[in-house]
């Protein structure tokens, strides 16, 4: 029995031995393993790292792009709001100019469009000037042959200027029409004396 003890015992020398080995190697397999994992896990860190900023980065440029356009279109709104406080202003001055200077102005342009025979409708603040502006018209209409103009009388929907009217054809000629009508034409220059 003693060879049999003996041979069970270098079995199991030689399986404690293999174990062993086994035990080493699997060890070693693992800290292969786990050095490779670390490698990947950190090159996959740094990738979406370099991912993440980049998003950041698109994101940054985004947000000033639309901080940028927002600026910009607030400005333009600005400017807009401010040429509109210019026509307003040359409105109302209009309205207000001294009444020597209010009839050059209603007769100039009665002057200037009536063909002769229309109905003039005016301001009510014009009553006390529209006989002189219509003397000083017609004048001027039966000196190019034309017929004179008929007085309408005031017309609480015209705040300056008149209204010429023949038949069905209406010639607007308040100053509200008149300013609104320019501008288009002069809004240019008026922001470049603003801006």
């Amino acid at each position: 029995m003693q060879g049999i003890d003996r041979i069970v015992g270098r079995i199991r020398e030689e399986a404690a031995s293999d174990v062993d080995k086994i035990e080493k190697d699997a060890r070693a397999q693992a800290l292969q393993i786990l050095q490779r994992a670390r490698v990947n896990a950190d090159a996959a860190y740094e990738q979406r790292l370099k991912d993440t900023e980049r998003t950041a980065e698109e994101i940054k440029r985004r947000a000033k792009s639309t901080a940028k356009l927002a600026a910009q279109k607030t400005a333009l709104s600005t400017k807009q709001e401010l040429i509109g406080e210019v026509f307003d202003r040359v409105l109302d001055n209009l309205k207000k100019l001294p009444d020597a200077q209010r009839v050059k102005l209603l007769a100039g342009l009665l002057e200037r469009y009536a063909q002769g025979g229309e109905t003039v409708f005016y301001a009510k603040a014009d009553t006390d000037l529209m006989e002189t502006v219509l003397r000083e018209t017609n004048r001027a209409l039966t000196g190019r042959k034309c017929a004179a103009l008929i007085d309408g009388g005031a017309d609480d929907h015209i705040s300056g200027g008149v209204l010429l009217r023949a038949g069905n054809v209406e010639t607007n000629l308040t100053l509200e029409a008149l300013v609104r009508k320019s501008r288009p034409r002069l809004t240019g220059e008026v922001a470049g004396m603003l801006f």
